[in-house]
């Protein structure tokens, strides 16, 4: 009953002992023996395999975020809208959406909240039609993304786009 639960140690094992991307030999080598200073042999006689995680470095994280964004530009394709992402925007996911302790886990929520939300409102305000070619980009300035129609996101905002600001 002393022991804390399974899930804390691990997490807190991976964000102590594997803290940076590259792999941690002595874990690699014998993951139990940490089990064995953490847990009754009772308990490790029950277990069959330990798998060890490593903390995300930036570029896995930027993949993860390129994966997630992929997901959404498919969703509006099949809307008939043509949705691009710039860097600054996937820059500014990748930041929000990982944390050291839980991984990307809150990247998914985090699109939702800040592209896919953003766009819905633009649907239904009417600023964004079927046939349109929409780039969402991050504006550190205001710290919104931005719904710009009729850009690319190699092209700067010109006066043929529309830029809708997103509420935040």
């Amino acid at each position: 009953m002393g022991e804390p639960p399974l899930g804390l140690v691990g997490a807190s094992a991976a964000a102590i002992r594997c803290s940076r991307p590259q792999r941690c030999e002595c874990q690699e080598r014998n993951p139990s023996a940490s089990l064995m200073d953490r847990f009754r042999p009772e308990f490790l006689n029950r277990v069959d395999e330990v798998v060890v995680f490593h903390a995300l470095g930036k570029e896995q994280i930027r993949r993860i975020v390129d994966l997630q964004l992929a997901r959404v530009r498919r969703t509006a394709l099949a809307q008939g809208i043509d949705l691009s992402f710039d860097d600054g925007l996937r820059d500014h996911l990748a930041q929000i959406g990982y944390d050291p302790e839980f991984g990307a886990r809150m990247l998914k929520r985090k699109i939702r909240l800040e592209v896919e939300s953003q766009l819905a409102d633009a649907l239904l305000r009417g600023d964004v039609r079927d046939g349109d070619k929409v780039t969402m980009t991050y504006d550190s300035g205001t710290r919104s993304v931005l719904v710009q129609k009729g850009a690319s996101p190699t092209e700067a905002p010109s006066e043929a786009s529309t830029q809708v600001p997103a509420h935040a």
